[in-house]
């Protein structure tokens, strides 16, 4: 051990470490707080020391000085009763006028007039020819409402502008020797038994589709039995090809694919 002299207190004292110049943790402190610079709170004035780091242009010596502070309010004045008022720093630059409560901002635009009405922009509804206003963020609306534009909608996706649409085939009529009893020979004559999955239950329900796509052709050559779920999974593929878009042989060919996949 050696013998040191501590920086802080002069006084001396032995230590292993070499490097140690403090006798203990109190001159430690003592010294460090001595060589920090002394500045004032902007807030109340208190005197206050800091490192030089931590020194920026607003300094306080606590929390509460610090809110305080950064809620301090700019004196001003209504702008339509002229009553004098203070707002915070931050609200004054944000708005261009400023009101003591929510009746003097209502009565001042009534007066002047909303600055978002003066910009507005003068349209026509497309399906209802109703007038209305708009931004002009928003030139590019065509419809005054959402149920206007639903029934826009509802057009354009009508019969050809459907990309589903099959040519009209859901409201064709079927032949007339469709009947249950013909289901049921169907039914009889493939047991029972979906042709894509091969399930047997006599409790599922089961359903007869045509093969070509043709309703009025209604030969046992043309139907097949599908379970309800497969019927609709096949539908489902189908999907994004038109109906006159393939003739009655494609069709045929292309769920016999279907059925071996």
């Amino acid at each position: 051990m050696r013998e040191r002299i501590c920086v802080a207190c002069k006084t001396t004292f032995s230590s292993i470490d070499n490097r140690k110049i403090y006798c203990c943790r109190e001159c430690y402190d003592n010294y460090r707080h001595s060589l920090k610079p002394t500045v004032k709170c902007n807030y109340c004035g208190k005197e206050i020391k800091k490192r030089p780091r931590d020194i920026k242009e607003h300094n306080f010596c606590s929390i509460k000085c610090r809110g305080l502070f950064q809620r301090r309010g700019i004196t001003g004045y209504c702008d339509y009763c002229g009553k004098p008022l203070t707002r915070p720093k931050l609200y004054i630059n944000r708005s261009k006028r400023s009101f003591c409560g929510v009746k003097c901002r209502k009565d001042y635009y009534k007066i002047n007039g909303s600055p978002l009405k003066k910009d507005k922009i003068v349209k026509y509804c497309l399906i209802c020819s109703k007038e209305y206003n708009v931004v002009p963020a928003l030139h590019n609306q065509k419809y005054c409402s959402m149920d206007c534009k639903n029934i826009a909608h509802s057009h354009k996706m009508s019969k050809r502008g459907n990309p589903n649409w099959q040519g009209g085939i859901a409201n064709d009529e079927y032949a007339e020797e469709w009947c249950r009893s013909l289901k049921l020979k169907v039914l009889k004559r493939d047991e029972f038994k979906c042709a894509k999955c091969g399930k047997v239950k006599n409790n599922e329900q089961y359903d007869v589709h045509h093969i070509s796509k043709d309703k009025k052709d209604c030969s046992m050559e043309n139907l097949i039995t599908l379970c309800h779920k497969c019927h609709m999974k096949y539908h489902g593929s189908t999907q994004g090809i038109r109906y006159m878009d393939y003739s009655p042989e494609q069709w045929k060919l292309s769920f016999l694919k279907w059925i071996k996949i």
